[in-house]
């Protein structure tokens, strides 16, 4: 026995369920609420449409965490890498500058001088400055970003 009464806009139908609903809950008596997709589904369906749609949206919500932690972190990156370049590029126009003041000295030095020996010494030193690279201190000289690992 069925019957149909209008609750909040929506036909309701209470009495004993049959067919595949029957299966899922048997011997109980399940409500339908409304149609989906053109056929009626039952509250148990609902709750557990709901269910899911809650399990979504705190995946979404997690996911959404997650994005905002990794484009800090993104940022912080970023702002290392531009500080080190920073300092890196500092470090070389110092360290050019002041092989091109030594090569300039030993230069008038060598053009200059009378002495034998301190040509000599400024030839062995021009042979140190240009075998010895600007580079060799670089990496040592740079703080480390704690990256290296990942």
């Amino acid at each position: 026995m069925t019957k149909q009464t209008k609750a909040l806009g929506r036909a309701t139908t209470v009495g004993k369920v049959s067919g595949k609903a029957a299966g899922k809950v048997p011997g109980k008596v399940v409500g339908k609420l409304g149609r989906v997709a053109g056929r009626l589904v039952s509250i148990v369906d609902l709750i557990g449409m709901l269910g899911d749609l809650m399990e979504t949206y705190r995946i979404l919500a997690r996911e959404k965490t997650k994005r905002v932690q990794i484009a800090a972190q993104l940022q912080t990156t970023l702002a290392e890498i531009a500080a080190r370049q920073a300092l890196a590029m500092e470090y070389l126009a110092g360290r050019f500058a002041e092989r091109r003041q030594v090569i300039e000295i030993c230069r008038e030095i060598i053009t200059k001088a009378q002495d034998r020996d301190l040509v000599l010494q400024a030839m062995e030193t021009l042979q140190v400055i240009v075998i010895t690279s600007p580079f060799d201190n670089l990496t040592a000289m740079l703080p480390s970003t704690g990256t290296e690992d990942q």
